[in-house]
């Protein structure tokens, strides 16, 4: 369910927008903090992909001037939003926002919602213990 959920979302975000999902998971996370700005290790560890992944993926967005990196000391790389990435983040949420309420939630009733928001933070809090969710506040 999740899969095919997530790629109907996902569909409607390229073809609306032309952000692939990959480019819409970093650019979220960017846009979700105060400055625009997240180290590189931290958006790996909160996506869950390997290093050569993002690497990848960052690369592709820095061509299209979405992201910058930059090396920081004491930081190590830091990935920012560019203007031209919150200006396509900013276009697709909505289309996100629209896709989740049509694909799943929909379906779901108030109690369901409950249910499911309740057995996710229990999830969250077993499985992503390490991750520092203050930044995004």
């Amino acid at each position: 369910m999740s899969e095919v959920i997530s790629s109907m979302i996902a569909r409607d975000i390229l073809k609306a927008t032309g952000l692939s999902a990959q480019d819409f998971a970093v650019l979220s996370q960017l846009r979700t903090t105060h400055s625009g700005e997240r180290k590189q290790r931290d958006i790996q560890q909160f996506l869950g992909w390997d290093k050569s992944r993002l690497s990848h993926q960052l690369s592709r967005m820095t061509s299209r001037k979405v992201i910058t990196r930059e090396n920081r000391p004491g930081q190590g790389a830091v990935v920012c939003i560019t203007e031209e990435g919150t200006r396509q983040i900013d276009l697709a949420q909505p289309v996100h926002a629209a896709a989740v309420r049509q694909y799943f939630l929909s379906y779901l009733t108030t109690d369901d919602t409950d249910v499911l928001t309740g057995i996710a933070a229990k999830l969250r809090e077993g499985l992503e213990p390490q991750v520092n969710y203050d930044d995004f506040k």
